[in-house]
């Protein structure tokens, strides 16, 4: 009985160290809206990805439309650069549980 106990109190204790150890963005610390199996939902997904892209100087001024569907987002709208093109997409992928990323977002001409 006893060994049972110091391998589940063992076994807590690394489970804690580990989460400690996990970087956070701040994206992922607002993917607080949780499904029923605990995993984040889309629309978590969508609203972190949101506030990361409104948060961006360049990006925040343009209305991005974010979807996402079992981890999948797409990205599109109209973007004022390719390098901004670029970023919402690293800032997408940069998401927690996002499986994959189509960006379709196009980029301003002019």
């Amino acid at each position: 009985m006893k060994t049972w106990l110091l391998v589940a109190v063992c076994a807590g204790i690394a489970g804690c160290m580990h989460a400690e150890l996990q970087p956070q963005t701040a994206a992922s610390a607002d993917l607080h809206v949780m499904g029923h199996t605990g995993e984040p939902t889309d629309t978590a997904t969508v609203q972190a990805l949101q506030k990361s892209l409104a948060a961006d100087p360049e990006l925040g001024t343009f209305a991005l439309d974010v979807d996402a569907k079992e981890g999948l987002v797409v990205l599109s709208g109209v973007a004022p650069s390719a390098l901004a093109k670029a970023r919402a997409e690293r800032l997408a992928r940069a998401l927690p549980h996002v499986t994959g990323v189509v960006n379709d977002l196009q980029v301003k001409a002019g």
